[in-house]
């Protein structure tokens, strides 16, 4: 099955960018997948052939901007093209720029249930407006014992 590749306005979509490897079964029930394709309606910010913003549903800053590929890699855990890793970054870029983040913003990607994930569609968090903090709370161990238990458990 090829990509579920949308052109932006409608456009006749252009042969698939990311060649044979990406033509395989996409989950019919990937939200981010209905997005792109215009199925589920969404706020759109930004748009080019290879990537989408759209506003989050549920902002965890006055500015949240979900950056997606507009084909569907599950995780940054299976990004293998370079070239589409680097487009999401500058849209995440063109993003913060557009939403006058220029006093500060973060980017982040959660990737597997362990890294907080929570839909398998690899989409990268534009957050800004406000001072957002640590990213990380400090562990409660101390003096790198997190790492040192680690290193002892994949001994």
């Amino acid at each position: 099955m090829p990509s579920r590749y949308i052109a932006p306005d409608g456009a006749p979509s252009p042969p698939d960018p990311w060649g044979a490897r990406w033509a395989r079964n996409i989950p019919m029930s990937c939200i981010f997948c209905m997005i792109v394709a215009g199925e589920v309606p969404s706020e759109r910010v930004y748009e080019d052939d290879w990537v989408l913003g759209i506003r989050d549903v549920a902002p965890q800053a006055p500015t949240h901007v979900l950056v997606l590929p507009k084909v569907h890699v599950a995780s940054m855990l299976e990004m293998r093209d370079e070239v589409l890793a680097g487009k999401l970054l500058f849209a995440a870029s063109e993003v913060a720029r557009g939403e006058g983040l220029e006093s500060g913003w973060r980017l982040i990607t959660n990737t597997g249930s362990d890294g907080g994930q929570e839909v398998d569609h690899l989409h990268l968090h534009v957050l800004g407006g406000r001072p957002l903090g640590r990213m990380l709370e400090p562990s409660r161990e101390s003096g790198g014992a997190d790492r040192a238990r680690r290193a002892q458990q994949n001994q």
